[in-house]
């Protein structure tokens, strides 16, 4: 059942598209139900589908971007981070990627495990963890966007705090960076803490920052870019 109670956070992804009209119907074929149909002149430019059965995330659809609108955007940027895409907190994995494969517009990629004994110099809240932490995960990705889907399966980190405050869900924006170190002094420096890091023993390092309580309940997660 999907709850309604849901308060501050990212409730949708956008993505734009070459037609909007087509992917919409192909997903509406499929099942998926219109809750909001944006129209200017008759014209669709921007619709909500109901995906939150398993996840609690709706998708979105509009047009692609005039050329203006990408070099006014484009000015916006302030820091050198590049957008990866977003961690989300299920219930069960299995069936969301099956939920997900189900709209043939996700390539997804194996099954693996999140361990806290292959991670070195693991911290949450600053201190290393007491006990283990592992969790199941699934990364699919729809167009340049990543979802890494996890479900929380022992011990008691920020995925399972998450999932049991606030449900199903985005948790976070993820950027890759070209110094980790270097960013998170710098959002030490304007008071923001790191709530999550670690280095794993054959991937990238990483480190969520806390920003739910005045950014909308949502964490910055920044990861090494990697070299070469």
């Amino acid at each position: 059942m999907i709850s309604l109670a849901y308060g501050e956070g990212i409730n949708h992804v956008c993505f734009n598209v070459p037609d909007i009209d087509w992917e919409t119907e192909e997903l509406v074929k499929k099942g998926f139900r219109i809750v909001q149909d944006a129209k200017r002149d008759g014209v669709r430019v921007e619709d909500y589908l109901d995906t939150r059965e398993f996840g609690n995330i709706f998708l979105s659809f509009r047009p692609l971007q005039t050329e203006e609108v990408k070099k006014r955007k484009a000015g916006y940027r302030i820091v050198d981070w590049k957008f990866l895409g977003h961690s989300a907190v299920v219930k069960d994995v299995d069936n969301t990627i099956r939920y997900y494969q189900s709209m043939d517009i996700a390539s997804v990629q194996p099954p693996a495990v999140f361990d806290s004994s292959s991670i070195e110099n693991l911290k949450a809240h600053g201190k290393t963890p007491k006990t283990a932490i592992r969790a199941k995960t699934r990364v699919f990705n729809i167009g340049p966007v990543s979802y890494e889907l996890v479900q929380p399966i022992e011990g008691e980190g920020i995925y399972k705090e998450n999932l049991d405050r606030r449900g199903e869900g985005i948790i976070d924006l993820t950027f890759v960076v070209e110094d980790l170190e270097r960013e998170t002094a710098k959002l030490a420096g304007k008071g923001v803490p790191v709530i999550f890091s670690g280095q794993p023993r054959t991937g990238s390092a990483f480190a969520f920052f806390d920003t739910r309580k005045e950014g909308g309940d949502a964490m910055i997660k920044l990861v090494q870019r990697v070299s070469g």
